[in-house]
C-alpha cells in the first residue's frame, strides 16, 4: 500500500517539465483566466479590513486562522521571490501571493487536485502544481 508521504515524495521529486499550453512555439495560446479579477475577489472575500467572510469562515475554508495564514505567507515572501506578485512577459500583473498560497493549502488541506484549484484561483494547472511543489519544498521540514 502506497502511503500519502510516499506519494508526496514522488510528486515533489518529479522533474519540472513544461507542459500544457503557454507561450512556446507550436503551442496554443493561454486561456483568458481573468486572474487579476479573481485575485481581487479573494482579497475582498478574506484579506481586506472588512472582508465579506469572517474569521470563522476563513478558518473553516483554510483550516487555520487568518493570522497564521498571514504569518506563513510573510515568511514565504521574505524567503523566496517565487511568492511575490510579479509583472509577466506582456506587462500584466501576475498572481497574488494569496492566490498562490491558497492553491497550495487547498491541495494539502482538502486533497484537491490541481485542476480543481485552477477554477478557484484562476491559474493554470502547471502553475498550481508549481505553487504546491514550491510550498512543500520550502516547508517540508516543518510538515514532517
Amino acid at each position: 500500500m502506497v502511503t500519502e508521504a510516499a506519494m508526496m515524495k514522488e510528486f515533489i521529486d518529479t522533474p519540472d517539465e513544461p507542459h500544457g499550453r503557454g507561450s512556446r512555439p507550436g503551442k496554443s495560446s493561454n486561456y483568458p483566466r481573468e486572474r487579476l479579477s479573481k485575485g481581487k475577489y479573494i482579497m475582498t472575500d478574506y484579506f481586506v479590513d472588512r472582508p465579506i467572510f469572517n474569521d470563522d469562515d476563513f478558518r473553516w475554508r483554510y483550516r487555520m486562522r487568518p493570522h497564521i495564514f498571514n504569518r506563513i505567507m510573510t515568511a514565504l515572501c521574505t524567503q523566496d521571490s517565487f511568492w511575490y506578485q510579479k509583472i509577466d512577459a506582456i506587462g500584466l500583473l501576475g498572481l497574488l501571493p494569496e492566490q498562490k498560497m491558497t492553491v497550495a493549502l487547498r491541495m494539502l488541506a482538502y486533497g484537491a487536485a490541481a485542476d480543481q484549484c485552477t477554477e478557484k484561483c484562476r491559474m493554470g494547472e502547471s502553475t498550481t502544481l508549481e505553487c504546491m511543489k514550491t510550498f512543500v519544498n520550502k516547508w517540508k521540514g516543518s510538515l514532517v
